[in-house]
């Protein structure tokens, strides 16, 4: 299973949302990249990222519920973020549900107040922020 870069994000909103992914028709944050992994020409794993100002955010990581527990989801993000400091890029970001697979991957929760960039102002004014939902936002820590 190879990892390809893949540049029909809006594509993937279907993928995403079928993982319970809240996206709307498109992204928030208009996506920089994505890489899909795939198995027999169908979609299997799929991670998209966008920058604001020299931020990177994963918008969205997804693994096809056949194929979790298989470290797919940890090759992806591995792969992007080297992808990301290969082009420069040193701040990484990501706003999410499932905080334990990404503090297995290096990130850390990070109060809303240090985020760098204004990528989740929908997230934070939606009426369900800390109501009924409680995403935590996280920064990738590099082992510089």
């Amino acid at each position: 299973m190879n990892i390809t870069k893949f540049m029909n994000h809006n594509e993937l909103i279907p993928f995403y949302s079928e993982r319970g992914i809240e996206i709307s028709d498109s992204f928030e944050n208009d996506p920089d990249f994505s890489f899909i992994i795939e198995d027999n020409k169908n979609i299997i794993a799929a991670i998209t990222c966008s920058k604001i100002d020299n931020t990177y955010i994963i918008e969205a990581i997804a693994v096809d519920e056949k194929y979790e527990r298989q470290r797919i989801g940890t090759k992806l993000i591995q792969h992007s973020i080297k992808f990301i400091e290969s082009i420069g890029g040193k701040e990484i970001i990501l706003n999410a549900k499932n905080t334990l697979f990404f503090e297995k991957n290096d990130f850390k929760i990070i109060d809303k107040i240090e985020v760098p960039v204004d990528a989740y102002s929908y997230c934070f004014e939606c009426p369900e922020y800390q109501k009924n939902c409680f995403p935590k936002i996280m920064r990738y820590k590099s082992k510089e």
